[in-house]
């Protein structure tokens, strides 16, 4: 059983380095970039103050027609499949990017949705695909 867990790795490459990868090699392993966002600029937009060295970027990845076929099956799995993040931030104190994503196991799906056996071997196996996708840029 593949249990929930935040999967956490440190690069040396930049910020920009690291998410220019991460599209080219998500697109490459058949994700599309639903949203690519600088969560500093974000919480400017909404007139928070944010230090200067506040540096987290928010990737979102999907795939289409995965998502849409699971969705149709059984309505209950959208907020489970929708959408896919990976988390980049800088860590001053090392000088490093820290790259994180929520993997999603299927001790947690067993007890959200206990008769969908499909989603309980489907999102670990697309979780296992976004730990992949990180490993071969970190």
């Amino acid at each position: 059983m593949e249990r929930t867990h935040i999967f956490k790795v440190e690069s040396d490459k930049s910020l920009s380095e690291l998410v220019n990868e991460i599209k080219v090699k998500g697109t490459e392993l058949g994700f599309i970039i639903k949203e690519d966002f600088d969560l500093g600029e974000l919480f400017k937009s909404h007139n928070i103050n944010a230090d200067k060295n506040f540096k987290f970027h928010s990737i979102q990845l999907c795939i289409p027609q995965k998502a849409y076929n699971s969705i149709n099956e059984n309505p209950e799995r959208v907020s489970l499949i929708i959408p896919k993040n990976i988390i980049i931030y800088n860590n001053e104190e090392i000088n490093k990017r820290i790259i994180t994503y929520l993997f999603i196991g299927s001790d947690f799906l067993k007890q959200i949705l206990p008769e969908d056996k499909k989603i309980q071997n489907s999102i670990p196996e697309s979780s296992n695909k976004i730990i992949k996708l990180i490993n071969s840029i970190k």
